[in-house]
C-alpha cells in the first residue's frame, strides 16, 4: 500500500512520516527531496507555490516514483506538499485500492499562535529552511498557508477526500494512522 499525506509546510506531514517509519517500520519519501535534489543548491524551488507551479513539475516524477513502488509491492509512505487532492484522484484512478492519502493544514488557526508554535518545536526541527526568513515575511508565508490550507479543504470536500484540520498533531496522530490504515 502507498500511503499518501499532503497538505500545506507546517503542518505536520513531517512528524507523522517520521514516527511512522519508527513505530511502524514503514519507509518514507517527502517530496522535498525530489525538490531539493531538483532545485539545486540555491533552490530554484520556492516553498511559497500557490499556483501549484512546482507540484505541476514535480507530478511526473511522483507518478513515476508511485509506479515503482506499486510494482514493487512496497508499503510505502509518501509525504510532501506536493501531493495534491487533484495528484490523489489521478492515482486512484491508475491504482485504486493501492493508494490511500489524507491531507493536512490549518484553515481556521490564528497567525500569531501559528508562528509561536512553530518556533516552540524548532527543535525537533529537522528542516528549519524558514530561519531564512525575518520574522515577518515568515508570518506572511503562514498567512499565506492558512489561506492556501482552505483551497485544499475545500478541494478535498469536493473530491470527498479526507482533510485534518491541525490543532496538535501529537493528539492527531493516531486518528490519521488510523484512517489510513496503517498497521
Amino acid at each position: 500500500m502507498i500511503y499518501l499525506i499532503g497538505g500545506v509546510s507546517k503542518s505536520g506531514k513531517s512528524y507523522i512520516a517520521s514516527k511512522v517509519m519508527k513505530e511502524k517500520d514503514i519507509p518514507y519519501f517527502s517530496t522535498d527531496f525530489l525538490l531539493w535534489s531538483l532545485g539545486g543548491d540555491d533552490g530554484l524551488f520556492s516553498y511559497s507555490d500557490p499556483d501549484f507551479h512546482v507540484s505541476k513539475i514535480l507530478k511526473p516524477y511522483i507518478l513515476k516514483i508511485i509506479s515503482f513502488l506499486i510494482r514493487n509491492k512496497t508499503d510505502y509512505l509518501i509525504e510532501g506538499t506536493h501531493i495534491t487532492p487533484s495528484l490523489f484522484m489521478e492515482l486512484k484512478e491508475l491504482y485504486k485500492d493501492e493508494v490511500k492519502a489524507c491531507f493536512l493544514g490549518y484553515p481556521t488557526i490564528d497567525s500569531e499562535y501559528k508562528f509561536e508554535e512553530i518556533l516552540k518545536f524548532e527543535s525537533n526541527e529537522t528542516n528549519k529552511w524558514y530561519k531564512t526568513l525575518n520574522d515577518e515575511a515568515f508570518k506572511e508565508f503562514i498567512r499565506n498557508k492558512i489561506e492556501e490550507s482552505k483551497l485544499i479543504e475545500d478541494e478535498c470536500k469536493k473530491n470527498s477526500l479526507k482533510f485534518y484540520n491541525i490543532t496538535n498533531i501529537k493528539i492527531q496522530f493516531d486518528e490519521i494512522i488510523d484512517y489510513l490504515g496503517i498497521k
